[in-house]
């Protein structure tokens, strides 16, 4: 059998990379409950008209007629306008600066330029009187912070605002508890994030909010399936379809965008299980909807693109898939790139480019997202720092530089278990990626041992019948057929190829070719009359 654990580690990385940002908070699509959108907040108290700004129904500025006139060469922007009425408004009317900074966070947070918006946020922050309006500042500064990927600053923020506005009984308590979530889930702290999703549910469904609830039930099932654990994460997606299927014959109505984004996660929690066509499916009726609707670069534009890219390479269009992996990059450098979204992209592109062997190229790659996420996260702990430290792991293992490699791999390790945990699918592939390394340095004890506690935690996490657990039953079969145990090598990689049939993987998927090549090596060298794969899979 020529090697095949090599291509295993590479495919077992790339499908456990973590989506990117699908989670985030929606910005134009996951609006605080009861705060009449972000656009009641900004005009309370102020008569805008009367500073020479109309507010629009989609939450932008523009000009009055009379503004206009005045200068009929060049029509200001937004932004202009504010500016130029907070330099006009004095200093003792602390209502209307106030209201004038919340809106230009919110002109520069949709515009994807966070920092601008946390400048305007904190400062309305320490204007505001009212205990309300704190709240609603401090909620706004502690999402561009999460989105910024300062979550420990996020997180206490989101704190304050809860409390100033009155915990649970805050008119904005849902969105606040909502966000608060999303942050635990960046960080890794899944348990606690849907504790924090069921709780802003149960007040959502009080509040009548059937879009918020939605979106709720979504991120829950999002929650489990980052756990693994795909069929409760398909539980909770059943109940956000059924919810939108209300919101559809309510006077209500349902928001596109929202339906848009649980497409979007339903793909996400299908393609996890293996079915890399029906979330290619998914990904595109979402994407429909989100690209006329959403700027280049948001949050969750960006999650559907990447998805339908690794869905790409999952059905076997390589090629294809790293153009659209290039696309999105040039999306991100192209556009204001604050947080860490173009860094979980190149993390991405990087094991794409190891598995096309491309190694200098990837090793490059890697360094630079390794580089963002530095300076993004700072000293936190993060889960995808450790994904981006073991794929980097896994371009030395590749250049033969086995005991860096081992370094990277530990390291990323120690910090799966401070952040997510030993029984979660991103630490089962580093289990995986030590197997390989100690297999190709010819220890293949601690290789076997390896991989079992990868199995382990596999059959905890996402059961028996996925496409990484096929993944393992290979590479534990590559051990068995170097000690020449072919007998138990076969009946393992007989598994692999019945749970990718069980998952419908194409014909022509990589691993599936991989697998079949090792089974019918592994018959021939067992002295097989017929080593065929395709004849034994029958048998299996």
């Amino acid at each position: 059998m020529a090697a095949p654990q090599q291509a295993q580690r590479d495919n077992a990385e790339i499908q456990n990379l973590p989506p990117i940002s699908a989670h985030l908070y929606a910005q134009g699509v996951q609006q605080p409950a009861g705060l009449g959108r972000w656009m009641v907040a900004i005009v309370s108290g102020l008569a805008l008209t009367a500073l020479g700004v109309v507010m629009l129904p989609d939450g932008k500025e523009a000009a009055s007629p009379w503004m206009r006139r005045q200068e009929p060469e060049m029509e200001p922007s937004p932004v202009d306008i504010l500016a130029r009425q907070l330099r006009q408004v004095p200093a003792g009317n602390v209502e209307a600066r106030r209201t004038l900074h919340a809106s230009m966070g919110h002109i520069f947070r949709d515009r994807g330029r966070y920092r601008e918006a946390a400048q305007h946020y904190k400062e309305a922050s320490e204007l505001a009187a009212v205990a309300a309006d704190k709240s609603v500042a401090l909620q706004h500064l502690g999402l561009v912070e999460m989105h910024l990927g300062h979550l420990t600053s996020a997180a206490l923020l989101l704190s304050a605002a809860l409390a100033a506005g009155g915990g649970d009984q805050a008119e904005n308590s849902v969105g606040l508890l909502h966000t608060i979530g999303d942050v635990k889930l960046e960080q890794g702290k899944i348990a606690e994030a849907i504790r924090e999703y069921t709780r802003a549910y149960s007040i959502a469904v009080q509040h009548r909010d059937l879009d918020e609830s939605a979106l709720l039930l979504a991120d829950i099932g999002e929650a489990w399936a980052r756990k693994g654990h795909l069929e409760e994460a398909f539980k909770w997606m059943q109940k956000a379809s059924e919810q939108l299927e209300v919101s559809r014959t309510s006077a209500q109505g349902v928001t596109e965008l929202v339906a848009a984004k649980v497409s979007s996660y339903l793909g996400s929690a299908y393609h996890v299980k293996g079915n890399a066509a029906k979330a290619m499916d998914l990904y595109h009726k979402a994407m429909r909807v989100q690209a006329k609707s959403l700027r280049p670069s948001h949050s969750d534009l960006l999650a559907t693109r990447v998805g339908m890219a690794r869905a790409q390479r999952d059905m076997g269009d390589s090629d294809g898939a790293m153009r659209a992996i290039e696309a999105i990059e040039k999306t991100l450098r192209n556009g204001p790139n604050e947080g860490p979204d173009l860094s979980r992209v190149l993390v991405l592109k990087s094991d794409m480019l190891r598995e096309a062997k491309q190694t200098r190229v990837a090793e490059d790659t890697a360094k630079e997202a390794i580089r963002l996420q530095s300076e993004c996260y700072g000293s936190e702990d993060h889960p995808e720092i450790a994904v981006a430290i073991a794929s980097y792991g896994g371009i030395l293992h590749d250049s033969g530089k086995f005991a860096e490699a081992r370094e990277k791999y530990e390291e990323a390790l120690k910090m799966n278990q401070r952040t997510v945990g030993m029984f979660h699918p991103e630490t089962a592939s580093i289990y995986n990626s030590m197997g390989t390394l100690f297999q190709d340095i010819s220890d293949p004890v601690a290789s076997f041992g390896q991989f079992t506690k990868c199995l382990e935690i596999q059959r905890e996490t996402v059961g028996e019948t996925n496409p990484d657990v096929a993944n393992t039953y290979n590479n534990m079969a590559t051990v068995l057929y170097q000690q020449g145990r072919s007998e138990e090598a076969a009946g393992l990689l007989k598994k692999a190829i019945q749970i990718l049939d069980a998952t419908s993987a194409p014909k022509l998927s990589p691993e599936r070719l991989l697998y079949e090549e090792n089974l019918e090596e592994v018959l021939k060298s067992a002295g097989s009359a017929d080593g065929s794969a395709a004849s034994i899979t029958a048998d299996a």
